[in-house]
């Protein structure tokens, strides 16, 4: 796994070590700009807009069960951050990893640590990348 660089000048070298720094250059940027959500951190159920938790509780429907694991797989695979737990989920969704807490109120507010956040810039050299995370940030 990856971490993510920290400041633009280690990204740069990085780059230029590596690939053509224009055109992996623009997909991290494009990358580090998106707007933090849930699914990034967690399995989500987009349908629902609700986490997804592999706990299959629909009696003995075994191709129920079976497009269920299918789902809750998919939603996994998506996921662009390693190791994180959903720890609360009353008035916000708060997703957490060892010292990170990262909070999502229905207001559209998300805090990081306690101080608002919005990007995954904001978290940069704090997280790990999933396989998925490095394919999207053009790692």
């Amino acid at each position: 796994m990856k971490t993510l660089p920290n400041t633009i000048t280690r990204w740069e070298k990085l780059m230029n070590k590596y690939f053509n720094p224009t055109l992996y250059y623009d997909k991290f940027i494009r990358f580090i700009q998106l707007e933090l959500e849930p699914w990034m951190f967690i399995p989500w159920d987009d349908e629902n807009n609700c986490p997804l938790k592999y706990d299959y509780k629909g009696g003995f429907d075994h191709i129920a069960e079976v497009e269920f694991k299918k789902q809750y797989q998919a939603a996994k695979d998506r996921v662009l951050f390693d190791g994180f737990i959903l720890t609360q989920l009353k008035s916000a969704v708060q997703i957490k990893k060892d010292n990170i807490v990262i909070d999502f109120y229905p207001s559209d507010k998300i805090y990081l640590n306690g101080r608002d956040a919005k990007s995954i810039h904001d978290l940069c050299d704090k997280v790990q990348l999933t396989p998925t995370g490095e394919k999207q940030a053009g790692l």
